[in-house]
């Protein structure tokens, strides 16, 4: 217990009396005159996009349900902008912008992450961006009218949070560029005290430019360093400009895509935009049938997707309270966690696992899972495969999970893990393996509806 408390606190970066002392200082000197910064007119919308097609089909969501935009600034590579310029009809302006502009002759990073940021912080500095806009991808779509007030109201910029960044792990057996980017952001927000909420929602959001470029000026060379734009610029607002940012729960249908993505911490109590995924509209998933592009029909469409959506999102809510009640009850009566723990030495290893677990059919949860690993540990043990599927009492096995393979080191991360389609009384088979050896947890569940 104590390793693991001092473990927890290695991170731990205490305050010091000065830097309390100098926000009372500021806080009286500022107290008389707010730091609100008004923004002009907000017309432009920004969209970093490589993709024609996508692009093309997204820019009429935005003129029908965002009519207070008339401009669009399209950050492209150099092959793309004569594609989008001779394809497009609508009626915003378009404005290319291309990497060679952008860049001024630097070289684009390889990994995504890393670009993603790059290239933002460099579009910043180019005179076709306006002081105050809206920064999107090509393939955030608005589901209704949006107004400028979901960006800017009562004198704040909204800034739509869906995550504690400090938390953040994705996929923990096959991480991201953008995860790792997630990581990477939380440890420099921490290093410089700053809030650490994660505004990478999937979703536009308002940018100041010129409080942007003050917080690339404020941490030089943050622009390749790997970290997230959205989470940078937000984070830094919030701790430099409190009076003038106001963070509020995301509002994006389809981030995460699916509930079992990974384990939301937010939920939206209203969907303005959707988060589009190609594969959300193919055979079997949520929005079959659904069109992929504006019609005349789209604004019904909506209304039932989001209300498809929204009635997902609470089935998956469901199951995770209902589990979490159970998991209350087997902390009374273990007095330990419902977990997965993996320890491993160089000479013997160590699986632990709940003694019974009572799921809901066709259920799906998280269960916490933790890897701790000695010091002293084989050097050619490097990858871990889990493998879990149901079996009965005849030693039937059915319903396997797709294998989990990650490189061994210390994590914590979330597990997967799927209820039966039929009530009853079954076996939950964990098995690890590490090298030449297997480790198996049987586990007793019972399935209910």
């Amino acid at each position: 217990m104590y390793d693991e408390k001092k473990e927890h606190l290695k991170d731990y970066i205490p305050v010091k009396w000065d830097m309390v002392a100098n926000k009372i200082i500021m806080a009286l000197k500022t107290q008389n005159h707010k730091n609100e910064v008004v923004p002009p007119r907000v017309k432009q919308m920004v969209i970093l996009s490589a993709r024609t097609d996508m692009l093309l089909s997204t820019l009429p969501y935005i003129e029908k349900f965002m009519p207070f935009i008339t401009e669009v600034v399209v950050c492209c590579p150099d092959k793309k902008a004569a594609l989008f310029k001779e394809k497009y009809r609508g009626r915003l302006n378009l404005l290319i912008l291309t990497d060679e502009e952008a860049l001024e002759g630097a070289a684009l990073p390889e990994d995504h992450q890393t670009r993603n940021m790059y290239l933002r912080c460099m579009a910043m500095k180019n005179s076709k961006i306006d002081d105050v806009f809206i920064m999107s991808d090509d393939d955030y779509r608005p589901l209704k009218i949006i107004n400028l007030n979901v960006h800017y109201k009562d004198g704040k910029y909204q800034a739509y949070y869906c995550f504690d960044l400090a938390d953040w792990v994705g996929t923990a057996w096959k991480p991201t560029s953008f995860d790792r980017g997630m990581q990477k952001t939380a440890a420099f927000l921490k290093k410089n005290h700053y809030p650490c909420r994660h505004f990478a929602s999937h979703m536009p959001q308002i940018i100041d430019k010129r409080l942007f470029l003050e917080m690339l000026e404020t941490h030089p060379g943050i622009e390749t360093a790997g970290y997230c734009e959205w989470n940078t610029y937000f984070n830094y607002l919030q701790y430099h400009y409190p009076d003038s940012v106001l963070a509020v729960p995301y509002k994006s249908m389809c981030w995460p895509g699916n509930p079992t993505d990974w384990k939301s911490q937010v939920y939206p109590n209203e969907y303005l935009f959707e988060n589009y995924y190609e594969e959300s509209y193919q055979k079997d998933s949520i929005f079959e049938g659904y069109s992929t592009t504006l019609t005349d029909n789209t604004e019904v469409e909506n209304i039932e997707k989001i209300q498809k959506f929204a009635d997902r999102q609470m089935r998956y809510l469901a199951y995770q309270k209902e589990f979490d009640l159970f998991s209350k009850m087997y902390v009374c009566e273990y007095r330990e966690l419902v977990s997965f723990d993996f320890l491993l030495h160089r000479d013997w290893k160590e699986l632990t696992a709940p003694k019974y677990l009572i799921l809901q059919k066709n259920g799906f949860v998280w269960i916490p899972f933790e890897i701790k690993i000695s010091a002293e540990k084989a050097e050619d043990e490097e990858k871990l495969t889990i493998n879990s599927y149901y079996s009965d009492s005849g030693n039937n096995t059915f319903y396997h999970a797709a294998p989990i393979t990650m490189p061994v080191s210390n994590c914590k991360f979330d597990f997967p893990l799927y209820g039966y389609r039929m009530e009853g009384n079954y076996f939950y088979n964990v098995e690890f393996e590490l090298g030449r050896d297997k480790i198996r947890k049987v586990i007793s569940v019972a399935i209910i509806d």
